[in-house]
């Protein structure tokens, strides 16, 4: 009797269909100051047609820090609403309160943690610190002998000094559809940038060439950061998610040398020489 043939193995089972990957994407920010319906529908109305190409199913997540009261569900769904009919597509929440946790999951918004507040504005520079008083170091009746003061300073005396940021340098044209990223310091590319392709970093950028496409400088909040470019034609520039289009762009010397920066809201565009 011939033997019966061996299954075969299954290759579905020692492979996934999927592959989870991470990915910089950037977002644009809606932080909201004022919920009355009619001026947010104003505002948002002027605000698009500014560069209603640039918006049109642009994935943003709306800020609720700054609402007080706080945000109730009805008004979440009215304002996704109203978003969506400008073409602005939420995907999360950031900043929102416990009750409307059970709001966003009906809503399918992710929920972001809300920003890092700074040590309390209300105490005032001469304060005191409360943890400090009651610390048991801050005690008379326990101070350390002057040796031991010395070795803990001696001891104290090493410095550790931070890492120097690294520069990405890139040679060669960045083209459409491309996404280049330095992480922790500046990015110099030394060759022209496509339309359509995306070049960021945490400091400054330097194009020595066209520069098209999306440009964003300081993506991770670094006001400071600046942007250099030999011929500016871009698609979009931005400083610590402050940005131009280029509806923008074309009134401030296009196609020129330019460095552009930011000084508190405002992105300053000079021409360079």
């Amino acid at each position: 009797m011939p033997a019966s043939p061996s299954p075969k193995p299954d290759s579905s089972a020692s492979s996934l269909s999927f592959r989870l990957k991470g990915g910089l994407f950037p977002l644009t920010l809606l932080e909201l100051i004022d919920t009355d319906p009619l001026k947010l529908r104003k505002d948002l109305a002027q605000k698009m047609a500014e560069a209603p190409a640039f918006f049109q199913q642009a994935p943003i997540v709306l800020s609720l820090e700054q609402i007080q009261p706080p945000l109730q569900a009805a008004e979440l769904s009215f304002i996704r609403d109203l978003c969506r009919e400008f073409g602005l597509i939420v995907i999360a929440l950031r900043g929102s309160n416990d009750h409307l946790q059970d709001a966003a999951s009906a809503m399918n918004l992710a929920l972001l943690p809300a920003s890092k507040v700074k040590k309390s504005e209300s105490q005032s520079e001469g304060e005191p610190d409360i943890e400090g008083l009651l610390s048991p170091q801050t005690n008379q009746s326990e101070q350390p002998c002057p040796e031991d003061v010395q070795a803990q300073k001696d001891e104290e005396t090493v410095v550790r000094m931070p890492a120097a940021p690294e520069t990405k340098i890139v040679t060669t044209p960045v083209r459409s559809g491309q996404q280049i990223y330095a992480a922790g310091g500046d990015l110099v590319v030394l060759a022209p940038v496509s339309a359509g392709a995306e070049i960021l970093a945490d400091g400054n950028i330097h194009v020595y060439g066209p520069a098209r496409g999306r440009i964003l400088a300081g993506v991770r909040g670094n006001r400071s950061s600046r942007i250099f470019c030999q011929a500016l034609e871009a698609e979009l520039v931005s400083i610590a998610g402050y940005f131009k289009v280029n509806e923008d762009l074309r009134q401030h010397h296009w196609k020129q040398s330019v460095q552009v920066s930011l000084t508190d809201e405002t992105l300053n565009i000079d021409c360079l020489g």
